[in-house]
Parts: structure tokens; C-alpha cells; sequence
């Protein structure tokens, strides 16, 4: 059994990969039945090829993502991170429903909270929740 601390630096060590645009250390650090929900868009996608697309996608709209981590709080198999998420809007944004946003080259600073499950040292989980008004108001789209 992992201890609450360890899943923290797991959380931090998958948010510095994300930064660093490290796909595939990401990947190592996910179960092979990961999850991840989009509460604002309602997205949900599955396992390490659904995780591979959603980053191409998420990157080809903001290559220079930034999640910074502003705190964590964790119990058991739980942390939940509270996120600011930054960068501009230079590349083709795809939404979930097909949608695409040409680049804006408007910066882009949101704030969220994600809820990360653990099972075995693995991420299995990620429940997203952030302000999709705001993202939308942001890069005029």
C-alpha cells in the first residue's frame, strides 16, 4: 500500500511531466485503466493511447501549458490539487465535440482543482474542475 506523501510526489512528479510536455512520463506514472473526466466538458477518456491523444490535442492549442500545483492536499488513496493552468494560444485548439479554434495568441490563466485516485502507486484516476466561462472569455472564442 502506497502512503498519502507518496501519492502527493506522484501527483507533483505527473504535473511537472505535463509541464515539461514528458507524454510518456506521464504515462508511467497511470494505471492501464486510467480515467480521466472533464467536468466542464463533460470529456472522459480512457487508458494510456486515450491519455497520448488528449495531451497531442491539449498541446497543439497551448504548447506552452504550464500546470503549475498551488497546493495539494491529500487522504489515503486521494489527493486533490489545486491548479493554476497557463499558457498562450498559439496552435489549433480541438474541443472534445470537434470544435476547432484557430491560434488566438491570447494568454490563457486558469485555475482549477483536479482529483487524483490512487490504486498501487499508479494514478487511476483524474476528475477535473475548472472554469470553462472563463477559458472561454479568456481566448475570445
Amino acid at each position: 500500500m502506497t502512503t498519502p506523501q507518496a501519492n502527493a510526489h506522484l501527483a507533483r512528479t505527473m504535473y511537472r511531466h505535463f509541464t515539461e510536455n514528458d507524454v510518456e512520463g506521464v504515462v508511467r506514472l497511470l494505471a492501464e485503466d486510467y480515467e480521466l473526466t472533464d467536468m466542464a466538458t463533460g470529456e472522459s477518456i480512457r487508458g494510456h493511447d486515450g491519455f497520448r491523444d488528449w495531451m497531442r490535442r491539449s498541446r497543439a492549442g497551448l504548447p506552452d501549458a504550464v500546470a503549475e500545483v498551488m497546493a495539494l492536499h491529500q487522504d489515503g488513496d486521494v489527493v486533490v490539487a489545486e491548479v493554476r493552468n497557463h499558457g498562450t494560444h498559439t496552435g489549433t485548439l480541438t474541443m472534445p465535440d470537434g470544435t476547432v479554434y484557430p491560434a488566438t495568441g491570447r494568454r490563457l490563466d486558469v485555475r482549477g482543482c483536479e482529483v487524483l485516485r490512487f490504486r498501487a502507486g499508479r494514478i487511476v484516476s483524474c476528475t477535473v474542475y475548472y472554469d470553462a466561462l472563463s477559458m472561454a472569455h479568456q481566448l475570445g472564442i
